[in-house]
């Protein structure tokens, strides 16, 4: 017979998942990456392969995971043709399987009641509902995580593998994960590993230790799924996305930026903005972490919630500062390991890790006994979930203004012009192509935005073949301290309206739209001898 519990947490994840799905259903794919997974999975629905690159986002690399995006292209193919409630819909299961799982795992760990909690925590979470309406990878890549966890807590290891593994094929944070979930088996196997740091000067080699050898077969176990399940993605990600494929086909810039560091910060970055941990992670989990320190419930069961957690944040911080220090990742020239911090460590880079918080937290409030304060931190977590679910659709209904720089960008003829602009939402609403990706098919860009006079800037203009720019006043960014190209910087934005060769054809309230007249500029020889990009 289904406990009273379960049944809650089905009444909850029903409930929730209904939300979602309507507000998704009514508002539109507009905000952060979500119209680049839809674009993915529409470039798969199309060509029935996986893409290589965006043709209508200027070849942009398609070097995400794709788990998320096959799926709902089948889910397409059984419909008979492409259905936003379809994607929706898909999000919304994600939303009941995150719930019900978290629920599971937290009943082996802390009974019905501590499950209980934590899927009411994780369920209403700002940065679960709000990602789940969006059309993104979160939600299912922490589904898949919190499904490895539990069966970890119940010794099925090949099923953890698996579901590591497909975490991974669904957002590649999850690879931070499998370091993690082999030291929680050696745990389990009660093996000391710190007994094996011989190569440590200080280090003494111990009497006694505990053989790895009778461990293998569970950790052959774990891990040959996960390697079995990566390595064709592996495979295709070496064959099919070298870095110099996507370098604007191996064409290097015009004009050298000389001294130059532009950067690309997140506005939602952690760094800069750390009152957006409590906009996504919601008052509740830091009420209840607050109680679980306060009122000192920490137990040694907890470690296996802690390992993951600490272990994925600092593994997290050691990549990016390897990636820093090596150079192979972060922006161009970037030399400031702050503009590093404010440009990768952003909230949904930690999302991984929020079930397992609310884990964590729904043990703190459970310590509460006052029938009032629990029916009060009930209603608190119901409106913490309505509300932010509420702020992501209302941001999500595209504005009518915004609609109007869509309906005439959509009459200009013919189809297939190419924007300057640096956002993929646009192709979704007009007929036309984007062109922005930084220096990974532009390595003009920099300069074209801080440096270049209007012969210069129409040589470049003319180079990416770039028949429009446009600009929304949202993007428009304050570039007097750092070279931002996470929008248009303020000072380009100012000098372009000095240039002949621009020509303003629309404008309102949010945007304008200025199309590029080649006939205007005197650079004819510079643009001949820059020739058009390779491959367009």
């Amino acid at each position: 017979m289904m406990s009273k519990e379960m049944k809650l947490v089905l009444l909850v994840a029903i409930m929730g998942s209904a939300l979602v799905f309507t507000l998704g259903s009514k508002s539109n794919i507009y905000l952060g990456d979500e119209p680049v997974h839809y674009r993915i999975a529409s470039l798969i629905y199309e060509t029935k392969t996986r893409p290589v690159s965006d043709p209508s986002i200027h070849n942009r690399p398609c070097n995400t995971e794709v788990l998320w995006h096959y799926t709902l292209a089948g889910l397409w193919w059984i419909n008979g043709e492409k259905s936003v409630p379809i994607a929706q819909g898909y999000q919304a299961s994600w939303y009941f399987l995150l719930v019900l799982l978290t629920y599971l795992l937290g009943r082996e760990l802390y009974q019905a009641e501590g499950g209980l909690y934590g899927a009411i925590v994780v369920a209403t979470m700002p940065i679960t509902t709000g990602y789940t309406i969006m059309l993104s990878n979160e939600v299912p890549a922490f589904t898949f995580i919190v499904l490895a966890f539990w069966m970890l807590t119940r010794r099925h290891l090949l099923l953890a593998g698996v579901a590591l593994g497909l975490a991974i094929l669904t957002k590649r944070t999850a690879y931070l994960m499998v370091p993690i979930a082999i030291l929680l088996v050696c745990q389990q196997n009660g093996i000391d590993l710190k007994q094996y740091l011989y190569f440590l000067p200080w280090k003494r080699i111990p009497q006694k230790h505990t053989p790895l050898k009778g461990h293998y077969k569970d950790l052959l176990i774990l891990i040959l799924p996960i390697v079995f399940i990566v390595t064709p993605d592996l495979y295709f990600r070496v064959t099919h996305f070298n870095t110099s494929a996507f370098a604007t086909a191996g064409l290097k810039p015009i004009y050298d930026p000389g001294t130059l560091e532009p950067i690309f910060i997140h506005p939602e970055s952690l760094f800069f903005h750390p009152e957006t941990i409590a906009k996504y992670f919601g008052g509740v989990l830091l009420l209840g972490l607050g109680m679980y320190f306060l009122r000192k419930r920490y137990t040694k069961e907890d470690v296996f919630l802690w390992i993951p957690t600490l272990g994925y944040i600092i593994l997290f911080l050691v990549v990016i500062l390897i990636l820093f220090v090596s150079a192979s990742y972060i922006p161009p020239a970037t030399t400031s390991f702050t503009a590093v911090l404010a440009t990768c460590v952003t909230v949904r880079y930690f999302s991984p890790v929020c079930p397992l918080l609310g884990l964590i937290a729904a043990k703190g409030l459970s310590s509460i006994r006052s029938r009032w304060w629990r029916v009060t931190i009930l209603f608190i977590c119901v409106l913490q979930g309505v509300m932010g679910a509420l702020y992501v659709f209302k941001a999500r209904i595209i504005p009518a203004p915004v609609k109007e720089v869509y309906a005439f960008a959509s009459n200009i003829s013919p189809s297939g012009q190419r924007f300057l602009y640096p956002g993929g939402d646009f192709i979704l609403y007009a007929p036309h192509k984007v062109m922005w990706q930084s220096d990974e098919t532009m390595p003009d860009l920099p300069y074209l935005l801080w440096k270049a006079d209007e012969q210069e800037a129409i040589t470049i203009l003319r180079r990416y073949e770039i028949n429009y720019i446009l600009i929304m006043k949202n993007h428009v960014l304050e570039d007097s301290h750092f070279h931002n190209f996470g929008g248009y910087p303020r000072s380009f934005v100012n000098k372009i309206s000095e240039f002949p060769s621009l020509k303003h054809v629309f404008s309102n309230t949010v945007g304008d739209i200025w199309k590029v007249d080649y006939s205007l500029t005197t650079a004819q020889g510079q643009i001949r001898a820059a020739g058009p990009l390779e491959g367009q």
